[in-house]
């Protein structure tokens, strides 16, 4: 989330590129973003998620 934020408010990338596409009403282009960062949130969240299963295996 923090990530998210940051980058609409200051830094380019995704979360840039969905506000000005946003501004533009360029929908397709928002959806298309927020899928795609829908999909890198759920791929870093099973690879985290493997990682602690297994590292963490004791608990």
């Amino acid at each position: 989330m923090i990530i998210v934020a940051a980058e609409i408010f200051g830094v380019p990338g995704i979360g840039r590129k969905i506000l000005t596409a946003s501004n533009n009403l360029a929908v397709d282009v928002v959806i298309a973003y927020i899928l795609l960062m829908s999909l890198v949130y759920l791929v870093l969240d099973t690879g985290v998620e493997a990682i602690q299963k297994r590292v963490l295996a004791w608990r």
